[in-house]
């Protein structure tokens, strides 16, 4: 699931297929689903000859950071898991909302955590973090919103 999340909106979007295509084409990454796509500026964007991209508008459109986040309960226990981008302006471009131990495929709250949904939480922090999985994210006992 993915969207934004900035103050005052959100948007979540569940896929219920993989994408048709995925393409780079000057910096911006395209996802199409076929019946729609988005598109993230990850690289240098450099424009058309005739329309080139001023450097400065360059810098900002390209994301600047990527974040690994967990959100915390008022406990200190994590409960939802994200992975958010950055432009060079700092504003968000891109949450993906990763899979969440309570909630199930379908986003209904489930009875009890499913631990193994953290497992590309795991992955993540394993290949660009070097970490070991972390007890503490195992440690919730519920899922808090807001």
């Amino acid at each position: 699931m993915f969207g934004t999340l900035i103050q005052g909106s959100v948007f979540e979007i569940k896929m219920d297929r993989a994408p048709s295509r995925i393409s780079l084409l000057d910096g911006y990454v395209t996802v199409d689903f076929g019946t729609w796509h988005f598109h993230v500026c990850i690289g240098d964007n450099y424009g058309t000859p005739a329309n080139p991209t001023p450097p400065e508008l360059r810098a900002i459109r390209k994301t600047s950071r990527a974040e690994l986040v967990r959100r915390l309960n008022p406990d200190g226990t994590p409960s939802s898991w994200r992975l958010r981008l950055f432009n060079g302006r700092d504003e968000n471009q891109l949450t993906v909302f990763l899979p969440n131990p309570f909630l199930t495929g379908e986003m209904k709250i489930a009875h009890r955590p499913d631990w193994s949904r953290l497992a590309l939480w795991d992955h993540l922090r394993s290949k660009y973090l070097g970490l070991g999985p972390d007890p503490k994210d195992r440690t919730a006992k519920t899922l808090l919103y807001g």
